[in-house]
């Protein structure tokens, strides 16, 4: 074999790894779990035979509920027609969560908002089992978490309305536990989200806030459960906030991400995340603001991939489009992808990782349907090659200076010569100051920004964020103005 063959096999090789590199950086197309009706709540799992399993709660009426299941043997491609399984003719069931274990039965529980209890179902490989009540002698509790260890527990966690605290209960072989609480305080706390580590330690975010105040002194909140001792909390968060994932590191670090109060009037959130180093929790990063309340809970999700890099998936109104963007952090910023963009709202993001694909379903729903009718349940997927999960090219955004008391030159640095636009938005997430592809220079890759707005009135003192975008990538960098 002479060198010019040589050569052009190995180019061939060359090119089709980076075929395969490229591929295992972008989300697959959507395939549809189900649609029709009003649809909501969906949670998902993977079992060891990477079996992925689904379950919902499918609207009859308007207070008539029922929970759906639906599973893909084939990497989500195509879905079973779905099963009721609560064979339920009257009540409203919502929220349902789903988890597998090692021996592939599945375990799901849901809450009945007429009687406000919780109750449990149980696939064992042949059957689901009749639905059981969990929140025995506490009506009024709603809101079920669910996580399994590293050992088969299986654990429900709710909030019960009464005295606000965290109740659970964990099954195990075959039986369930007394009811316990983790605080036994006068204060109001609520379960988020846990994640379970390599030591069988779970990790836990929620919010509280103290006896006497309300749900607007709500503030995230971290604690842990290790041989069944639960550990004092740690505030995470300065401002109200809604609490939207946890997950661990490959040295069990965790890392949180919620959405804060970052404005009153108009109302404004921006979506924080934070890393624990040493038992300490850095100070919070804000990935992104969104005006639009509505999208404060349920709408963004974590997961830290085989490669020990961080993946936000968000919902990001803008105007009357909107988005669903992945974050990554390259370097020392967070650089963010569109995923999919409509004119429909999204919804109930669920992120997990299963070996070296990420997981996520989410809910799409006509922005001018408010019951949710026609809403639907949709499936992507994503492989992460080893040390290709984050992008080989990435974007760079300085400020120089920053802080600033005049003039700041935006500069950039880009692989691709695609439309270049750079927003400047206030803490409040209005558009200050925006430049198009025709007012940046291409040669320098730079602009100078006068500190002023549209109108030729300079901007007042404070926090502003400077977005650069190219194409569907976009990264953010915090600017002050003095």
């Amino acid at each position: 074999m002479n060198f010019k063959i040589l050569s052009s096999l190995f180019l061939s090789l060359l090119i089709f790894f980076a075929l395969i590199c490229a591929r295992g950086q972008q989300w697959s197309d959507p395939s549809t779990i189900y649609v029709g009706g009003g649809n909501d709540y969906p949670d998902f799992t993977i079992d060891n035979q990477g079996i992925i399993h689904c379950v919902w709660a499918h609207e009859i009426t308007n207070y008539h509920y029922k929970i759906y299941y639906s599973k893909s043997t084939d990497d989500g491609i195509s879905w079973t027609p779905a099963q009721d399984i609560s064979l339920n003719d009257t009540f409203w069931l919502y929220t349902p969560k789903i988890e597998t274990d090692n021996l592939g039965h599945l375990f799901v529980t849901y809450t009945n908002d007429d009687n406000m209890h919780i109750y449990f179902q149980q696939f064992d490989g042949n059957s689901w089992s009749c639905p059981q009540l969990l929140s025995e002698g506490l009506p009024g509790s709603h809101h079920n978490r669910t996580i399994i260890d590293n050992y088969n527990r299986f654990y429900c966690f709710w909030f019960w309305n009464y005295d606000g605290m965290i109740y659970y209960r964990y099954y195990e072989n075959g039986t369930w536990s007394p009811i316990h609480y983790p605080f036994n305080s006068p204060d109001h706390f609520f379960f988020a989200y846990a994640v379970c580590d390599t030591e069988n330690v779970l990790h836990c975010i929620g919010t509280h806030h103290f006896d006497g105040e309300t749900s607007d002194d709500d503030r995230t909140i971290y604690f842990t459960n290790s041989n069944d001792v639960w550990s004092d909390f740690t505030q995470i968060s300065d401002n109200t906030s809604w609490t939207s994932g946890i997950d661990v590191r490959s040295d069990n670090a965790p890392i949180a991400l919620w959405r804060e109060k970052i404005n009153d009037s108009p109302s404004t959130v921006g979506t924080m995340v934070s890393d624990c180093d040493n038992g300490i929790w850095t100070p919070p990063e804000l990935i992104v603001i969104n005006a639009d309340n509505f999208l404060s809970t349920q709408n963004e999700a974590l997961i830290i991939d085989t490669n020990d890099n961080v993946h936000i998936v968000s919902n990001v109104q803008l105007d009357n489009i909107y988005k669903v963007i992945e974050y990554q952090k390259v370097g020392n910023e967070w650089e963010g992808q569109d995923i999919e963009t409509d004119n429909y709202r999204f919804w109930r993001i669920k992120l997990k990782s299963k070996g070296s694909i990420l997981h996520m379903t989410y809910i799409k729903i006509d922005t001018s349907v408010m019951n949710q009718t026609e809403t639907r349940i949709l499936y992507r997927r994503k492989d992460v090659i080893s040390g290709t999960s984050q992008p080989k090219q990435h974007l760079q955004l300085d400020l120089i200076p920053n802080p600033s008391s005049g003039e700041v030159m935006i500069r950039f640095e880009y692989p691709r010569k695609d439309p270049v636009n750079i927003g400047i938005f206030d803490m409040k997430g209005k558009l200050i100051r925006t430049f198009t592809p025709g007012e940046v220079s291409l040669i320098k890759n730079e602009i100078i920004w006068d500190g002023k707005d549209p109108s030729g009135r300079k901007v007042s003192a404070g926090s502003y964020l400077v977005r650069l975008t190219i194409g569907n990538r976009f990264i953010s960098k915090k600017m002050i103005i003095r």
